[in-house]
């Protein structure tokens, strides 16, 4: 069974100038809510989905009729802050079930071949997988390799260049089991003592395995009104430097 969770308990802020509400922003032919643009457009079929958000935001009603209903469907609704994203999807916890987990964001198109990609993860013996792109910004999160063995991920920052491999929002988990006890080490850890918000790449850090990178040639972020605009004409240049 393959589970995602999209976390988006946040307040949008940094697309304020499109919309009062980033995922409820309208997109596409069909002016469907963000949010569900980008869950159409994750390029990989799933079991089931969890959406973790704010009560305000009226979710549920949003999902039923935007979100087919070929998956379970789960909505977790909050009445308070959370301490970032990782904190988002571990409120998600009791509807995990067993098997992979996938942690997406509520703001970006994927275009890849997803069901082959975590499959190539699975038959290469992966424990976690990242797809990524090349991005020298400091407003994503990155990895680094090993220089001996080909996409193997030795470790991962938020925020932190580490080499010209970012992540794009795609977090894979052979198991939620182990993604758990990795994302509460990860909180606990001493290097991350006192942050204000936590983040999920971080995780693989207190992940026991090999994890490995998918690397893609195109990706679109739609959380800031320029990768909007950049998406919507097909501005390929401007999205490469996002």
């Amino acid at each position: 069974m393959r589970t995602v969770v999209v976390p988006m308990a946040g307040h949008g802020t940094r697309l304020k100038a499109l919309a009062e509400n980033k995922i409820l922003h309208p997109i596409g032919p069909d002016q469907v809510p963000l949010f569900v643009w980008s869950i159409r457009n994750l390029g990989f079929h799933y079991d089931r989905l969890i959406l973790v958000t704010r009560k305000e935001h009226g979710i549920p009603e949003i999902a039923d009729r935007w979100l087919s209903s070929n998956s379970d469907l789960y909505v977790v609704e909050l009445d308070e802050d959370t301490s970032g994203p990782l904190d988002s999807v571990l409120k998600g916890t009791p509807h995990f079930g067993e098997g992979e987990l996938v942690v997406a964001n509520s703001d970006q198109v994927m275009q890849w071949p997803g069901d082959w990609a975590l499959d190539w993860f699975r038959k290469r013996g992966a424990v976690g997988g990242i797809p990524t792109v090349e991005r020298n910004s400091p407003r994503h999160s990155y990895v680094k390799l090993d220089p001996n063995y080909p996409h193997r991920i030795v470790q991962v920052e938020e925020k932190e260049i580490l080499s010209n491999r970012a992540t794009i929002g795609i977090y894979w988990f052979r198991s939620s089991y182990d993604f758990v006890n990795a994302a509460q080490s990860s909180m606990q850890s001493p290097l991350r003592a006192g942050m204000r918000e936590y983040y999920v790449a971080p995780v693989y850090n207190h992940l026991q395995g090999l994890i490995l990178e998918y690397p893609l040639s195109e990706f679109w972020s739609l959380g800031e009104p320029e990768n909007m605009r950049a998406y919507l004409e097909k501005d390929y240049s401007a999205a490469s430097q996002d």
